[in-house]
């Protein structure tokens, strides 16, 4: 293994400072109902022509919008877990326990005019109003440090001699589980399960396939566990 002096962290891709904003309280459960859903009637409030309309009503109406999940630090504070000080150590903290209000329909516009730049700037319209966002902002809007390599799902070529699926497994894994295709959730150990449910339910939410972990998953336990 590489000195940890020499170890890259994962972070965004731009180099602005990011002020992390404080961390707010969950909701109370009698706090206001959000508004009404966006209605046809409405439309001309929120698209700036009836194509955008027509295929927001048509395709992205009814998606489904994943319920966000977070830790409560105070939890990991009263146990034992080092994982909370793995993600601490990465600047992830901030992100995987902040909270706020959201509206879903506003959720569902957002994705439904979002387009890509070549260098990652986001162009989006919203209430008919038109927006660019840059990385760095988004990097301080959710609390996520912008400095580092850009994950794009695949290893860096600079850890290719340290990474391999065996020491993932030594890492992750209990030693007297059988070895299988697939590393099942039921074979890792506590810290890593949790670290497992954290990837798959608040850094990089999904729908399904908790009980096993993706190569994905896989690589991304091993950064952060090795403080990468």
């Amino acid at each position: 293994m590489a000195e940890s002096s020499k170890r890259q962290r994962v972070r965004g891709s731009s180099s602005t400072t990011v002020k992390h904003r404080r961390r707010q309280p969950s909701p109370p459960e009698s706090s206001p109902s959000p508004p009404l859903s966006l209605t046809p009637a409405h439309q001309n409030l929120q698209f700036s022509t009836p194509a955008l309309s027509e295929r927001y009503f048509s395709l992205f109406s009814d998606r489904q919008i994943i319920d966000p999940k977070h830790l409560h630090e105070q939890y990991f504070d009263d146990h034992s877990f080092e994982l909370f000080g793995m993600l601490k150590n990465l600047g992830l903290d901030d992100f995987v326990c902040d909270v706020a209000p959201y509206y879903p329909y506003l959720v569902r516009v957002f994705y439904r005019n979002l387009k890509f730049s070549d260098n990652g700037t986001m162009k989006i319209e919203v209430n008919n109003v038109k927006m660019i966002i840059k990385l760095s902002l988004l990097a301080s809007i959710a609390n996520l440090p912008s400095v580092g390599l850009n994950f794009e799902g695949k290893l860096f070529k600079d850890w290719a001699d340290e990474y391999n699926m065996d020491v993932a497994r030594e890492l992750i894994c209990f030693p007297y589980k059988p070895l299988t295709s697939r590393i099942l959730v039921g074979s890792m150990t506590v810290e890593a399960r949790i670290l497992h449910c954290v990837i798959c339910r608040v850094l990089f939410p999904r729908v399904s396939n908790f009980a096993h972990a993706t190569e994905e998953d896989i690589l991304l336990m091993w950064i952060i566990m090795m403080v990468k």
